[in-house]
């Protein structure tokens, strides 16, 4: 099965769809290394795979459970970028992405996201509610590391500085 992740159509173009990836820990390292990521999921065992894959890879990360932690993150601790499930309990990841959309940019209304979820077929909702890209389940650790970098500019820092474009679409 291949899991392709898709972000926002580009101008005059089609969705970037992101590629596999070198799997050795040193190139994911230069990619995400330097970033603080925050991961939204109420499943405990993807919680602990992602901060476990990603503080492998030198990331500074922070998991919670929900909604409503996540919000608390994004205004105390200012992550680069951040990683929602959208089938939660409670608040979903829609309703999440929308409330932070709402808020100033330099509070975190322009912090890259990225949903993913095991219902990919819906990746417009996801996309028209505000999600910069879309990672379909079972989640493929090159995919996600790839989107991470096409969402976030490293050389702008952390949200107060805003957050960059995504980069032009690949020729395929």
């Amino acid at each position: 099965m291949v899991v392709k992740a898709v972000s926002k159509p580009q101008a005059g173009g089609a969705p970037d769809v992101a590629g596999p990836l070198s799997d050795t820990k040193a190139v994911h390292a230069a990619r995400i290394g330097n970033l603080r990521l925050l991961i939204v999921d109420d499943d405990a065992n993807t919680r602990a795979m992602l901060l476990e894959a990603f503080d492998l890879c030198g990331a500074t990360v922070c998991a919670v459970p929900n909604a409503e932690m996540a919000r608390r993150a994004i205004a105390q601790w200012r992550p680069n970028a951040f990683l929602s499930d959208i089938d939660m309990p409670g608040e979903d990841g829609i309703e999440l992405i929308r409330s932070v959309r709402d808020l100033p940019p330099g509070e975190g209304g322009t912090l890259p996201a990225i949903a993913f979820t095991g219902y990919a077929r819906d990746a417009d909702r996801m996309l028209d509610a505000g999600f910069d890209a879309v990672v379909a389940k079972p989640i493929a650790l090159d995919v996600l590391i790839d989107t991470i970098v096409h969402v976030v500019d490293d050389s702008r820092g952390p949200i107060a500085s805003g957050r960059a474009g995504l980069p032009p679409a690949r020729d395929s």
